[in-house]
């Protein structure tokens, strides 16, 4: 494990208020992005601030790009080597180097709003929260199915419409007969920030078990809020996600479903303490919504509705919640050269 940084950027006498957080895994150019997107923030003190870049290449490959861009900054800017393989592996070697009293995550394929940090950090302050969540919107390129482009955008948009300071829940922990106002977001790792000093938060870490699999970040929340720590909404600190062109397609969106179908049925399993009622809930769920979605899906099929989309996708979720143990579980991190991070539907 190395570190790269300017040494004329900040005062190593003094102790950063925020670190900004980015595992990468072999994205050069989105890095960079995702780097200057950072550099970019308004109203914050730059010596306030250092930015860990967590490479979790076995080669290192994002040095170059960190030492450069830490060079030319006056930004603090670090890197971290942890080649041992899984993105939670990645997240926990950052938690574990990160010196700032907060500790904000972005994903290396995400660029931020100029006032993305000053937002949570403000949200925060007046909720007192021990983590605030942003949106994280996709920035998708133009489908030939503009159905399909429809429905996979409703997919990978990790927002909802909440004022900023509205309390977080989770739909996993809350059955859906029992929701009130509060606000249900996906609960994924793409763009939050943490209170490093709260009681709920400080001690725990990322899964290792799920760091190639998906749904780390999941169990990461859920656990947190099983210990009682507090989660709040910012509308305003916006994240904006690149999507690939692969995955502007049918089989992705239900390989994805699948997976977060997995998810929802296996995190309550994962808990300290275990939930198991809560895991045969949503399996008698699926028992119901697996002929429901697929009766849906074939009659929008039939006249040709956008909605079939959503049903077909509905219906890999609902099968996914049946069979989710541990040996049809898909490695996905890692494996084709980026993070091919799924399992973030909601559960239903």
């Amino acid at each position: 494990m190395c570190a790269a940084g300017n040494p004329s950027s900040s005062d190593p006498t003094r102790s950063p208020r925020v670190t900004i957080i980015i595992p990468t895994f072999r994205r050069p150019s989105l890095l960079q992005k995702c780097l200057v997107s950072c550099l970019r923030q308004i109203d914050i003190d730059p010596l306030s601030i250092e930015i860990l870049v967590v490479d979790n290449s076995t080669e290192g490959s994002a040095a170059t790009i960190v030492s450069e861009t830490a060079y030319a900054s006056a930004w603090n800017i670090r890197y971290v080597h942890e080649p041992s393989p899984g993105i939670s592996n990645a997240r926990n070697a950052g938690l574990s180097n990160a010196k700032g009293k907060f500790i904000a995550f972005v994903d290396d394929d995400e660029i931020v709003d100029e006032r993305w940090l000053v937002n949570l950090l403000k949200t925060q302050i007046k909720s007192d929260a021990d983590v605030v969540f942003g949106p994280v919107m996709p920035m998708m390129p133009s489908s030939r199915d503009d159905l399909c482009e429809t429905s996979l955008k409703n997919l990978l948009i990790h927002s909802v419409e909440h004022p900023t300071g509205t309390e977080i829940a989770s739909k996993l922990l809350v059955p859906f007969w029992a929701r009130d106002g509060r606000a249900y977001p996906r609960l994924a790792s793409g763009n939050f920030l943490i209170r490093r000093q709260s009681p709920n938060v400080s001690s725990l870490r990322f899964d290792p078990r799920l760091g190639r699999t998906g749904g780390e970040d999941d169990l990461y929340f859920n656990q947190m809020l099983v210990d009682g720590a507090r989660f709040v909404w910012c509308a305003e600190a916006v994240a904006w996600e690149h999507v690939p062109p692969e995955r502007l397609s049918l089989r992705y969106a239900i390989m994805r479903g699948f997976s977060g179908g997995q998810g929802v049925s296996r995190i309550p399993m994962l808990l300290r303490p275990k939930r198991p009622a809560l895991t045969v809930l949503s399996m008698v769920v699926a028992l119901v919504q697996v002929p429901t979605f697929a009766t849906l899906a074939a009659a929008n099929a039939l006249t040709g509705s956008p909605r079939r989309y959503h049903y077909l996708i509905g219906m890999a979720s609902a099968v996914g919640k049946l069979f989710w143990a541990a040996p049809l579980w898909k490695h996905r991190y890692g494996a084709t050269g980026e993070e091919n991070r799924g399992g973030h539907l909601d559960p239903v």
